[in-house]
């Protein structure tokens, strides 16, 4: 999320748009939501993601899925997250 609110800030020149060019802006955005959405249910196609990023989300799926099987706790859920996530 954060990646696309920082290409639409670097669109729309942080905020120097006036109202009809802002609108023609997210109308341009909404385009290529659609295009993504139907992409990734048409052809399974994932996005792009950097190994760092990829690994983080696999290592936190993993903790999440201990918990749900009862080997963790939420204190130690809470903690192993904070400790995964330090790294990034």
């Amino acid at each position: 999320m954060e990646g696309w609110h920082c290409r639409l800030n670097v669109k729309a020149n942080h905020g120097q748009l006036n109202l009809y060019q802002l609108i023609q802006l997210l109308h341009a955005e909404s385009q290529l939501v659609d295009i993504s959405v139907r992409m990734l249910s048409e052809c399974g196609t994932m996005r792009l993601q950097k190994n760092a990023y990829s690994k983080l989300h696999s290592r936190l799926h993993q903790l999440w899925n201990e918990y749900c099987a009862g080997s963790r706790e939420v204190a130690q859920l809470l903690n192993a997250c904070a400790r995964a996530t330090k790294c990034v």
